[in-house]
């Protein structure tokens, strides 16, 4: 199970222009993240960094979709790192935004 989510991890960070060799994805100002066949251009237009850390990257976007900005967490495409970021993406959805936390979209 491992192999196979390391294989997916390989994949999605394929799809980025570009991985550096610690597992963070390279961007630019001005571009878009989740494309989709209603969004080619992203979802999410990234509009600046807000900070780094040990798990990846935090930018502001303007979040197409909804009309208002947000920040969206990029994690590395490393395992470790991407299976922390599941386990937090299910506590915030159990959250849900309430006793101060972030809101997941």
């Amino acid at each position: 199970a491992a192999q196979q989510q390391q294989g997916s991890v390989q994949a999605k960070a394929a799809s980025f222009p570009g991985i550096d060799v610690d597992g963070h994805v390279a961007y630019r100002l001005g571009d878009g993240l989740e494309p989709s066949s209603a969004l080619p251009r992203g979802r999410y237009k990234i509009l600046r960094s807000l900070g780094s850390g040990t798990y990846g990257k935090v930018v502001e976007c303007w979040d197409r979709q909804l009309g208002e900005y947000c920040a969206v967490k990029v994690v590395r495409a490393v395992p470790k790192y991407r299976s922390s970021a599941q386990t937090e993406v299910k506590v915030l959805s159990e959250l849900r935004g309430e006793h101060g936390c972030v809101r997941m979209l």
